[in-house]
């Protein structure tokens, strides 16, 4: 099978992470930077942003503020 020439190349599980974020929320440059932030661990951000999506909002603050909330 020939692999999909549109899609963009990832290395990283962060990077598959940062572009579904890209998708939802659009391009904002503070998505490549949360998974470098100390305790923003693949798992919880991808969890973040299902909690995101099933509740239809689309505010970058509100998926911080789950992750904070996670890791306290």
């Amino acid at each position: 099978m020939e692999a999909n020439k549109n899609a963009p190349k990832v290395d990283y599980e962060f990077q598959d992470i940062c572009l579904q974020m890209e998708e939802y929320f659009g391009k904002k440059k503070l998505i490549w930077a949360l998974p470098h932030r100390v305790g923003y661990t693949n798992a919880l951000m991808r969890y973040a942003l299902k909690e995101c999506q099933q509740r239809k909002i689309k505010n970058l603050g509100y998926f911080v503020a789950i992750i904070r909330n996670k890791i306290k």
